[in-house]
């Protein structure tokens, strides 16, 4: 019985590490070349927010940053303005819920798309480099804290039977 115990304690401290090697964020990063009246769409699945930032190489074009929600990006209709005529900008983007395009969806789940657009007046490119730090859609808020709870519990289970068993 005391073996099982012990096997079943290690398998759990090995859990345990694989565990907190979950990422807490994903980032996705690119860096792009945009002509004039062009755009480039990510496609991303955060669960709460998004952490975004970009840079234009030329200090001429200021660039729009929409966020859109599946149904609304694939009938090109309702979007969020996340950023307008800035050469670079950063900020925190919050999944909310979105006008309805298609009313047999909910708008407020992943995925979602961010598009930096080029319509500057002066019709000139630019390289875009942007990221997107975007927290995973299997993250469970105290995940963390609750697998460190339920070791230190384990741990002291085995312990406190050990201890008994020497009494």
């Amino acid at each position: 019985m005391q073996k099982k115990t012990y096997i079943y304690f290690i398998l759990s401290v090995i859990g345990f590490f694989f565990l907190l090697t979950i990422p807490d964020t994903i980032a996705v990063s690119d860096t792009i070349v945009l002509e004039y009246n062009e755009e480039e769409a990510v496609k991303i699945n955060p669960k709460a927010k998004v952490d975004w930032s970009f840079t234009g190489t030329n200090p001429n074009v200021n660039l729009t940053l929409h966020s859109y929600s599946e149904s609304c990006y694939l009938a090109d209709s309702w979007h969020r303005i996340v950023s307008e005529g800035h050469v670079g900008d950063s900020g925190s983007w919050s999944v909310q819920l979105h006008s309805v395009c298609d009313p047999s969806e909910q708008e407020n789940t992943p995925p979602f798309y961010f598009v930096f657009l080029n319509r500057d007046p002066d019709q000139e490119t630019t390289t875009v480099t942007y990221t997107l730090d975007v927290d995973p859609s299997t993250s469970i808020p105290g995940y963390n804290g609750i697998i460190i709870i339920s070791s230190l519990a384990m741990v002291a289970i085995v312990a406190l039977k050990r201890y008994i068993k020497t009494k």
